[in-house]
């Protein structure tokens, strides 16, 4: 079984004392699990989705009226102006307790938000998958 890491239960902890309710809880026999908060963030309706896969731990945050959720990677970018970043889920667990309100605000303050969202997603994927052909072709 993958151990929680403390930033994970951190988030956990936060999301409780600010008013998130668990609503979902799967797990797999082979480790997994997938945990669904929700609660608000800066009064808009938010989904918290923390899931660990083969040893892997991700966060993603949703506001209502979103396509899906979106890792907090993704969410810094479009805040900040910059290209998407890989972190860890250290980072990830911090960014919704420190800036999810900020995310919230700019959900309800930009209408194309979602679809910004998906096109800086998208492009790091592409990023990535680039990245990793060259690495399999070599010099």
């Amino acid at each position: 079984m993958t151990t929680q890491p403390d930033s994970v239960t951190a988030l956990v902890e936060w999301l409780g004392s600010s008013g998130f309710e668990l609503t979902g809880e799967n797990r797999g026999g082979m480790g997994g699990v997938q945990l669904i908060y929700q609660g608000a963030l800066d009064g808009v309706a938010a989904t918290v989705e923390i899931e660990v896969e083969t040893g892997f731990w991700q966060a993603l945050l949703k506001f209502e009226g979103m396509a899906k959720g979106r890792i907090p990677d993704v969410w810094a970018a479009y805040l900040d102006g910059a290209e998407v970043n890989d972190h860890d889920i250290d980072y990830e667990a911090e960014f919704i307790r420190e800036r999810g309100a900020e995310a919230a605000a700019a959900w309800r303050r930009d209408p194309a938000a979602d679809q910004k969202l998906a096109e800086l997603g998208l492009a790091y994927m592409w990023q990535v998958q680039e990245k990793i052909r060259e690495e399999l072709e070599g010099p």
